[in-house]
């Protein structure tokens, strides 16, 4: 069986590309995606998150591409995210090497020697955003569009996208977005064929409009995997947004849905009113922002344990977004702020839902360095991942890297 991603890191990175401040246009960004979803690595990688607000300026034709089959994975417990071959799953954008599957290779895949070129990697030519974007902190009243959200440059037509787009190959991903998502098959029942393109909606957009745009995503063919959505902003109340959700949850029953609730007043109401929602079968769940312009934004260790401690004694799975730019806490020496690690969230995770106490599960996420958590990681790395669905990130290959120099990924070879 290959182990070259442990069952522990399965769908934890989401790719978020698209999302704001980006530039890239919906057709490349899913044929990069899916240089990702066929790679070594693809059992790290979740869906390709797609603004609504992108597809409310797309014209949407009926799809003419004859949906093609999937072929049989690789044993692998976490299986392959598209059916489709990439003809350059082993290279980065632009050329740079991706963490290479010959162990004779020391190469870094995330970094240049030009800081301004590690900032910005460059895509078939054209100039990306920092993999590391800082997206506005709060979603504006009314609609959950968050500062800066709106239509990527590039982007006409949904037909763009799909087989023969983008580095000639269509983009599709299987579901199974991570713990405590709804698995699917993305596929037609019998056939093993699958949809030209797989994505998590993010509901930038009023959240009345969410459910005509995951209508015109299906009519076209596209497999819509979850929703993302913002109930409120912080320091608003948060139930009067559940209730919307939950109603769209009522009506879209076998889609899960994101509730993105602030850190702030009326949370642990909120998480009450999440689990009463699960209870009814409606598949909701509960997604934290842990960083953002400001230094309030950033939760302390103390907080977060205390929040994921209480999504453990509701029995709540939860994802997270912002912040999470590298593996281990750390302080961005531009702004001052002390960002939260992705693998500190896993280990606190595991410390949570082992017994852990807020204390015990807050000094999980406070270690700065790698040694205090790698060897737990180890050591879980066979069974699932419990309560962290997971985050997105606009360089999937960034966090890849850092777990495969951390020798929790093995790079690529058995």
């Amino acid at each position: 069986m290959s182990t070259q991603v442990p069952p522990l890191y399965a769908g934890l990175v989401d790719d978020a590309s698209l999302l704001p401040p980006s530039p890239v246009g919906l057709s490349d960004a899913a044929a990069k995606h899916h240089e990702h979803a066929t790679s070594w690595y693809r059992g790290l990688i979740g869906t390709l998150l797609v603004p609504a607000s992108v597809i409310g300026t797309l014209v949407i034709p009926e799809p003419t591409a004859t949906p093609r089959t999937t072929p049989d994975p690789s044993p692998n417990t976490n299986p392959p995210r598209s059916a489709y071959a990439s003809p350059n799953a082993n290279s980065r954008s632009g050329g740079e090497p991706l963490p290479s599957a010959d162990p004779s290779s020391n190469a870094d895949p995330s970094r240049s020697a030009d800081p301004s070129r590690r900032a910005n990697p460059r895509f078939d030519g054209e100039p990306l955003p920092s993999a590391n974007p800082r997206p506005g902190s709060e979603p504006l009243p009314g609609t959950g569009r968050f500062p800066g959200a709106g239509p990527a440059s590039g982007v006409e037509r949904l037909s763009d996208v799909g087989p023969g787009s983008g580095d000639g190959s269509g983009a599709g991903s299987r579901s199974g977005h991570g713990a405590g998502s709804t698995p699917g098959t993305g596929s037609t029942p019998g056939t093993g064929a699958v949809p030209w393109l797989s994505v998590g909606l993010i509901g930038d957009v009023p959240a009345a409009s969410l459910p005509a745009t995951v209508e015109k995503l299906r009519a076209s063919g596209v497999a819509v995997q979850h929703v993302e959505a913002a109930v409120a902003r912080r320091g608003e109340d948060p139930q009067p947004g559940l209730a919307s959700l939950r109603s769209f949850a009522a009506i879209q029953t076998s889609l899960p849905l994101y509730a993105e609730i602030p850190l702030s007043w009326g949370l642990l109401a909120a998480l009450d009113t999440v689990a009463e929602a699960r209870a009814d079968g409606l598949p909701i769940t509960p997604k934290f922002r842990v960083g953002g312009l400001a230094a309030e934004l950033f939760p302390t260790p103390v907080e977060l344990a205390a929040v994921i401690c209480a999504c453990r004694d509701r029995g709540l799975p939860f994802k997270l977004a912002a912040g999470l730019r590298h593996a281990t806490r750390h302080t961005d020496p531009e702004t001052g702020f002390t960002h939260h690690g992705f693998l500190n969230v896993l280990v606190a995770t595991v410390t949570a839902a082992n017994g852990g106490e807020v204390a015990e599960v807050a000094e999980a996420l406070a270690a700065t360095h790698p040694v205090p958590l790698v060897e737990p990681a180890r050591l879980h790395r066979d069974g699932p991942r419990p309560l962290f669905v997971g985050f997105g990130a606009a360089n999937v290959v960034e966090p890849l890297t850092e777990l495969v120099r951390l020798g929790l990924i093995n790079g690529g070879y058995e």
